[in-house]
């Protein structure tokens, strides 16, 4: 992807996303377009704390209402944004990126049976039913297409052994891959 000059963050962030979305062909609701915008917007200024989101999401079981709608947006935000832009690193920890899809999925699907409070439940609904996909498309807007050194084929080559995504492949065959057929083209 070429980087051109925006006039926004936002802006710059809905036309990564939106060519992300059209190249996994991943279909997502305006509002759905909207709200994964403003979080790479939002994230982009913020500092993760170590906080593990797991002991957050049990303790909203007990939360009032308000906190809980609150504390399940951010660990189901939070889940998205580590697993699609340090999927590697999340790799090397004590747990991999597949803990935080099933963290963030749940805490979506949470939040799309509660009263709506802001953000419509089928947002919420979209975001827990098609994360793993969302977590690509947010993986190829944190790579923005750079991939351009022999350890980062390797990289992408165990991403897609763990998690067998089709975008995965495909980017993958474009730089002389098979993957699962055998290694490099000739």
């Amino acid at each position: 992807m070429e980087v051109k000059p925006t006039a926004s963050l936002a802006e710059f962030f809905h036309e990564a996303l939106s060519s992300a979305l059209k190249n996994q062909r991943v279909e997502a609701s305006e509002m759905t377009e909207f709200y994964l915008v403003q979080l790479l917007s939002e994230f982009s200024t913020v500092t993760l704390d170590g906080e593990p989101l797991a002991l957050r999401l049990a303790e909203t079981v007990t939360a009032p209402p308000e906190t809980r709608a609150r504390t399940l947006r951010d660990i189901g935000d939070r889940s998205l944004y580590l697993s699609g832009f340090f999927a590697d690193s999340l790799e090397r920890g004590a747990v991999g990126v597949n803990y935080y899809i099933k963290l963030g999925e749940s805490a979506y699907l949470q939040l799309a049976h509660m009263p709506a409070r802001g953000t419509p439940s089928d947002v919420y609904r979209e975001l827990s039913g098609k994360f793993a996909r969302f977590v690509d498309v947010l993986a190829e807007v944190s790579e923005s297409g750079a991939i351009d050194n022999d350890l980062a084929v390797v990289q992408l080559y165990e991403r897609w052994r763990r998690k067998g995504s089709e975008w995965l492949a495909r980017r993958l065959r474009a730089r002389g891959m098979i993957p699962g057929g055998g290694g490099y083209l000739q």
